[in-house]
Formats: structure tokens, C-alpha cells, sequence
């Protein structure tokens, strides 16, 4: 078996079945074997039977329910049932086109790579919106590299469209830390960790896929909560896997995102008195709070955001 698809999914079966379909209908012209494992990491197991109707398919699709609604528990269940040399995880809200999985082992296996990330495009359910005037990190990876190019930081350490080595990267029962997994921000944990491990990560941009975009998720709100988020988590992590003397370097942080929200919030202020738009200053601010306030952990109540 050459790769195994894993996607974790909660309560999106419309979602889910776009991505799904998309991983089944993969070019296989070359030889290439795969299958397909979904997660349902809802307490009731509710896509067990969409998950059934695509029993006798060309692609054997395989149904895994991890009932303990956590992310973590989710990626590491999705990580036990994986067959292939290489696994690659899909979330339940994108889309790949035919070549996709071709393109990953294909540039695994000329880089020999532990780790492949793989461009992602977003596609915004409203048209126009404030989002899309955003640069494309904001949403998805946009390094400015060669396609195979080695990663020797990560701007977006994410698993959205990312593949791995099994042999050297799943050596552990439970590679995903479940402390991560209803707050985010456990695929930045492992993916840290692999590379201070000194796992040699690539980037592809030949290896793209879609990501949908609802619009609820289109504007300053959501995205400055997510920021604040976001923020919270790289301290965190900072400080689990990197830090020495871990009070001074949280003291650095905060104080970085103190002087950082007083700067984004004089933008703020210009802002408003000229009666420009305030969405990014206000994703900024939340931005720089999260470092302030990095210990406030909180369940997001949205496992999969």
C-alpha cells in the first residue's frame, strides 16, 4: 500500500462527502495504491452509514468512530488504522484535484522526505468578502519556495494537506497530544516536535488542494478570535517544546504582545477616527492580546475549526 487517506470529520457529512469523493475519484493511471480511512469523531457515530455507501468501490474506504470528541484522539486513531508507507491527512472541508496523491508520493519519494505540506487554496463561500483581500497565509500555506523545497521554518504548521512518512514519524502510540485537542493547535505541537526531532519537512506546491471557506469565517470576528487562539497556542508550545527557562520566556512573549497590541491598537484608533475599515487592525490586536493572555486556556468548543 503506498499511502493511506486519513480524514477526521464531526458532524459535517455534506463537507465530508465532497472530500471524500474527491480522494476516491484519484487518478490511479500509475500504478498507485491507497485507501481511504475516515474518522467520526462524533459521540454517536452518525456517518457510519454514508461511510457504508461506498463499500465496493474501486477504493476501499474504511470506517473508524473514536466517539471521544477531541481532535487528538481523532489524528491518532486515523494514525492506528493507516495501512500505506506514507499517510496523508484531508480535513472534512476540502477538495482535491485527480493528481493529488500521485503528486504526494511523487515528491516523497524524490525528496525522501518525512514530512510533505502541501499548498492550500482557499475558496470563499462569499464572493467579494473582506477575506479574500487577506494575504493567502492568512488561510493557507504560501511559501515563497520550489516546489520539493526543504521547510527550515514553519510559517503555518498545520496537518490540512499534509502527508508523512510512517516508519519515522508514527513510532509512538499516541503521536498527537490530547491536551491540544479540544483548544488547537496539537498538529503545531507534533510538527514541532518532529522537526526539532530533526525530520526533514518539503513543501509542494504541485501538491495543492481546495479549501472552502463558509462565510461565517469571512470576517474580522471570526478571524480576530482565531488569531487570539492561534496566539495562545504558539506560546504554549513555545514553552513545551522550546523554552529553556520557561518563566523568562514567557515574560519575553508578553511583553512582545504587550508592546505589539499597543501598536495595533494606534492603528485601530487612526482607523476609526478616518473611518477606515477596522478589520485588520482588530485581527491584529486580538493577535498580540493572545500572547498577553496566553495562559487563559479555554475549550473553543469547536474541535474542528
Amino acid at each position: 500500500m503506498d499511502a493511506t487517506i486519513v480524514i477526521c470529520t464531526l458532524d459535517r457529512p455534506e463537507s465530508l462527502k465532497r472530500a471524500l469523493d474527491s480522494c476516491v475519484a484519484q487518478d490511479r493511471s500509475h500504478d498507485i495504491a491507497f485507501d481511504v480511512v475516515v474518522v467520526d469523531n462524533s459521540a454517536d457515530g452518525n456517518i457510519a452509514d454514508l461511510i457504508a455507501s461506498y463499500a465496493g468501490g474501486p477504493i476501499e474506504v474504511r470506517y473508524v468512530h473514536e466517539p471521544r470528541t477531541n481532535i487528538s484522539h481523532a489524528r491518532n486513531a486515523g494514525v492506528a488504522a493507516a495501512l500505506g508507507r506514507y499517510l496523508a491527512f484531508v480535513d472534512d472541508d476540502m477538495e482535491a484535484p485527480q493528481d493529488w496523491i500521485g503528486e504526494v508520493i511523487a515528491c516523497l519519494d524524490r525528496t525522501e522526505a518525512d514530512i510533505l505540506m502541501g499548498k492550500v487554496v482557499p475558496v470563499f463561500e462569499r464572493q467579494g468578502s473582506w477575506a479574500e483581500a487577506l494575504p493567502m497565509d492568512w488561510y493557507g500555506r504560501d511559501e515563497d519556495v520550489g516546489d520539493g523545497a526543504v521547510l527550515h521554518s514553519l510559517k503555518r504548521a498545520a496537518t490540512s494537506n499534509s502527508a508523512f512518512r510512517r516508519a519515522t514519524m508514527f513510532t509512538m502510540d499516541m503521536p498527537f497530544d490530547p491536551a491540544f485537542g479540544r483548544t488547537g493547535g496539537e498538529d503545531t505541537d507534533f510538527l514541532q516536535r518532529a522537526q526539532e526531532a530533526g525530520a526533514k519537512i518539503v513543501y509542494s506546491k504541485r501538491a495543492w488542494m481546495k479549501e472552502f471557506v463558509p462565510a461565517s469565517r469571512s470576517n474580522a470576528d471570526y478571524l480576530a478570535t482565531r488569531r487570539f487562539r492561534e496566539s495562545q497556542q504558539f506560546v504554549r508550545l513555545v514553552l513545551k517544546n522550546k523554552a529553556r527557562i520557561k518563566w523568562l520566556t514567557a515574560a519575553r512573549h508578553m511583553a512582545t504582545g504587550a508592546a505589539q497590541l499597543g501598536f495595533a491598537a494606534s492603528h485601530w484608533a487612526g482607523a476609526k477616527l478616518t473611518g477606515a475599515d477596522v478589520g485588520l487592525p482588530k485581527v491584529a490586536m486580538a493577535q498580540a492580546l493572545g500572547k498577553v493572555l496566553w495562559s487563559q486556556r479555554r475549550d473553543t468548543g469547536q474541535p474542528y475549526r
